[in-house]
């Protein structure tokens, strides 16, 4: 039985589920059409919603669901600066950046991130996923088993391949 008003739940969470599929979907105009999908999945479900776990896990869950249908029905990916992870859908849309303009350091770095988000986006799905709650969302390993729907032991394992399989791809780029 909820325990908070959906609006409540909507307001709090809806930046985050937001990010969460931006990072996976990479295209900010679907990421705000899945979010959407997934508030609107979750409102008409929100009265059976048992409380077995937080709302915000259950929110997770669904979004990651949506992602994955995502990718059943779409064959293309595109990559985004990773600059776009921490803007709201209106920043993104008045984003304007002149690489030539940047100072040299700055040029490296987004070498450097294009190279992470190319290589986190050569990991299988579900290591991609388990990578992106621990690391960049600072999800708890149980929270990711109770989003992903998966046991502790298989999240452990799916980060720790995930994280090998970026520490090969990226090791020409990192110094240690």
């Amino acid at each position: 039985m909820p325990t908070i008003p959906f609006e409540q739940l909507h307001q709090e969470h809806r930046e985050e589920i937001y990010k969460l599929i931006l990072l996976n979907v990479k295209k900010p105009e679907d990421a705000e059409d899945l979010t959407q999908e997934v508030f609107l999945r979750a409102y008409q479900s929100y009265p059976r919603f048992r409380g077995d776990c937080k709302p915000s896990t259950w929110l997770w869950h669904i979004a990651l669901n949506h992602c994955k249908n995502y990718y059943r029905t779409r064959d293309t990916r595109k990559s985004i600066n990773s600059e776009l992870y921490d803007k709201t859908p209106e920043e993104i849309d008045n984003l304007t950046i002149d690489v030539r303009a940047l100072p040299p350091d700055t040029y490296l770095d987004k070498e450097l991130r294009s190279q992470i988000e190319a290589a986190m986006d050569a990991l299988p799905t579900t290591l991609r996923q388990s990578v992106v709650l621990a690391d960049l969302q600072y999800k708890s390993y149980t929270e990711i088993s109770q989003i992903t729907g998966t046991n502790l032991s298989t999240v452990k394992a799916r980060i720790h391949r995930g994280r090998l399989l970026l520490r090969r791809r990226l090791g020409p780029y990192l110094n240690d």
